[in-house]
């Protein structure tokens, strides 16, 4: 039986760097395992606007993987140029300092000139290839998914002149993204914005989306949207990353925070846990893997045990990995946000593998907290609940640092990218 054609419209691709790359690059990889021939569509790097770029994912894609690389116009590399990289706010704005002039301009610009992001300028070109690709191969399914929300832009124009199935894959929110209202919209650009997600969402044949929580803010988008409408595949880890176990004894208990950490993630909490746990004798390391926002790094700077924190910046995701393994406590922050019970960040996953404890901060009953307990992988903490943090790192350092006491989690296989992608497969199928 001959293997089903896809296509999947994604801007970000390996070489560019970051967790939003992971989600369809795995996908892709064990797509081909359940009857589907993924191929891709995406932006050539050389005129990309990537904020990270990782060279070593290039190696993960598969050798007989068809990829469509296109030609694009990309308004944030003309803006960097005259405003200076710095000044192009990504990633939750972790590079940003918000109380600049420049950065107030450049979120201004962001956005209410560019609906729904800058990186439409590359939707024309992926439209031309795709009408070719679609005429001379009978293709009847598409996938898009976003961010860059613009993305979805290319199905609903696809759906419309062929009457193909599609698939809207919603990584993150749209109107309901936690950092929207830095994009200091004025009123009408908000509205032409909120009618765009809704004309996506309504005109798909199917929604997939990472979290309970998301599915929920989506079905509430229109009464159009039925709740079986929407699927739920959340992010995972993949198996083949995680084949051995790099941890050597530490000679300090070392908490380490992988990600992006921008200042709506409000870290001071665990700071202070970090720095009592510090008094009471307990010898502490935090490592910090990726981009931290400025504002961040100087409260850090001021506090008495900067000298216990270790900067590492952004890395490829093999080393990010690789500290992962090599932490004692792994720590998960989540912004507190309206909807924050409904984050489920890709990196998560990839902590359930490392098999290492982890330590929450964040929305007592959102989906991390359900799958914690359900794993028992470690314990999320309210808001405020410093004194519970600190008190967890003291008996994570007794049980687990002192004794040696090998670290068990369970029912995290569901989570691995093979079983997901068969799960997507099924939906692929049933269209």
């Amino acid at each position: 039986m001959p293997k089903k054609k896809v296509l999947i419209f994604t801007y970000y691709w390996p070489p560019a760097g970051g967790a939003g790359v992971q989600r369809w690059l795995k996908f892709t990889k064990y797509l081909h395992d359940f009857n589907i021939e993924p191929i891709i569509i995406t932006v050539d790097e050389k005129q990309a606007s990537y904020a990270q770029i990782d060279e070593s994912l290039n190696l993960e894609v598969k050798e007989n993987q068809r990829i469509i690389k296109t030609n694009s116009f990309e308004p944030l590399n003309i803006f960097s140029f005259f405003a200076g990289k710095k000044n192009v706010p990504y990633a939750g704005f972790a590079n940003v300092n918000k109380k600049t002039t420049m950065q107030t301009i450049s979120r201004f610009i962001r956005g209410n000139f560019f609906i729904p992001d800058p990186r439409k300028g590359w939707n024309r070109y992926a439209l031309n290839k795709a009408e070719l690709l679609i005429k001379e191969e009978n293709i009847d399914t598409i996938i898009t998914t976003g961010p860059p929300h613009s993305t979805h832009l290319i199905g609903l124009k696809l759906k419309k002149k062929y009457d193909l199935k599609w698939i809207c894959d919603m990584r993150d929110p749209w109107t309901d993204i936690y950092y929207y209202k830095d994009l200091l919209h004025i009123p009408f650009v908000k509205k032409m914005d909120a009618n765009l997600e809704k004309k996506v969402l309504t005109e798909c044949d199917k929604i997939v989306t990472v979290s309970s929580g998301l599915k929920n803010i989506f079905a509430h988008k229109s009464e159009k949207i039925t709740l079986d409408k929407i699927h739920i595949i959340p992010n995972g880890y993949d198996e083949s990353d995680f084949k051995m176990s790099l941890y050597k004894k530490n000679e300090t208990l070392t908490i380490a925070y992988v990600g992006t950490m921008a200042e709506i993630y409000e870290p001071t909490p665990f700071f202070d846990a970090f720095e009592r746990s510090l008094q009471n004798g307990i010898p502490l390391e935090l490592k910090l893997v990726g981009k931290v926002s400025p504002p961040i790094l100087e409260a850090l700077r001021n506090r008495s045990w900067s000298k216990d924190v270790n900067i590492v910046g952004q890395v490829t995701h093999d080393a990010a990995i690789q500290h992962m393994q090599s932490a004692d406590i792994l720590l998960l922050l989540i912004p507190n946000t309206k909807d924050s019970k409904g984050i489920l960040t890709g990196k998560f996953f990839e902590y359930l593998a490392a098999m290492k404890p982890i330590l929450a901060h964040g929305p007592k009953n959102g989906d991390i907290d359900d799958i914690l307990k359900q794993t028992k992988a470690g314990e999320l903490f309210g808001y405020d609940d410093s004194d519970g943090m600190k008190n967890k790192i003291d008996s994570l350092y007794k049980e687990y640092f002192l004794n040696q006491t090998p670290f068990q989690s369970q029912n995290i296989e569901s989570y691995s990218r093979q079983n997901l992608s068969q799960n997507l497969s099924k939906i692929i199928l049933s269209l």
